[in-house]
């Protein structure tokens, strides 16, 4: 078995305000504490963080302004190996209001599927396309963070997380 680690188990507790702030729209107020802990979070070296300033934006409307190292974004699947072709995939602008831009730097053989997940788990958008460069519209979606996932065959190729806004 494999131990947590410290930034999993403040990553679970986040998630847990980012799911209750999603549950409850219309009522939802984090308390002092919880932003502290969100904003802490946000400031540390690791995977979680733009999680975590995502979140502190969707709640303050106030964005976290830093650099922190290029982290890869934590993978569930066990069964995960890394792509050799990560670096070729370009997802911007992010965090972006009205369009998202997928750019491929390789000759796609077949079709590939972009999926787009909120953090509920819930998939909000699915769009096949065969070209180096596909482009849509993120005006009607509601601002947060959210997951684009790059497929091929069921196979997953790249994931990012970005970050809609106002």
């Amino acid at each position: 078995m494999t131990a947590v680690t410290k930034e999993e188990i403040e990553y679970i507790a986040i998630a847990r305000i980012n799911i209750d702030y999603h549950r409850n729209l219309d009522t939802y107020n984090a308390t002092g504490s919880d932003l502290n802990r969100i904003r802490s979070f946000a400031n540390e070296d690791h995977a979680y963080a733009a999680h975590a300033i995502g979140l502190y934006y969707l709640l303050t409307g106030e964005w976290i302004d830093r650099t922190y190292p290029d982290l890869p974004i934590r993978q569930r699947s066990s069964d995960y190996k890394k792509n050799s072709k990560e670096k070729e995939y370009s997802i911007f602008p992010n965090p972006t209001q009205d369009e998202l831009n997928i750019h491929i730097s390789y000759n796609i053989d077949n079709n590939l599927i972009i999926e787009l997940w909120d953090m509920l788990g819930n998939k909000v958008l699915e769009k096949e396309f065969n070209d180096d460069q596909v482009s849509f519209s993120t005006k009607n979606m509601t601002k947060g963070v959210y997951l684009v996932k790059i497929k091929q065959e069921n196979q997953e190729l790249y994931t990012q997380k970005i970050l809609l806004i106002d």
